[in-house]
């Protein structure tokens, strides 16, 4: 399993536990998220590590486990403003479509 090397006020919340299927077979399964205001150091192999903002790790038993990264990225103020823009474009046109605006 990878390890996290800097301690960070980390935020861990399970998501779901319960039950899935796999071939009429159900098996238990938990799903944890750890998140934190500020990226850090994930050690995904020994020696290769990565900048993430989020892990969500699936706890499926003796089925294993995966573990999931939200890498961090930098965005320019530029990208920032454009992705506003598009979800404000998706949003007034989602709304006309359903007769709200």
């Amino acid at each position: 399993m990878a390890e996290i090397t800097k301690t960070v006020e980390t935020i861990m919340e399970t998501v779901r536990a319960g039950k899935n299927g796999c071939r009429s077979k159900t098996y238990p399964v938990t799903i944890t998220r750890l998140r934190s205001p500020e990226p850090w150091q994930y050690e995904v192999e020994p020696g290769q590590w990565k900048l993430v903002d989020a892990v969500t790790i699936f706890d499926a038993g003796s089925q294993g486990t995966s573990v999931v990264l939200t890498e961090h990225r930098d965005f320019t103020e530029e990208q920032r403003r454009a992705g506003r823009k598009q979800i404000e474009e998706v949003l007034c046109r989602c709304m006309t479509e359903q007769g709200l605006w």
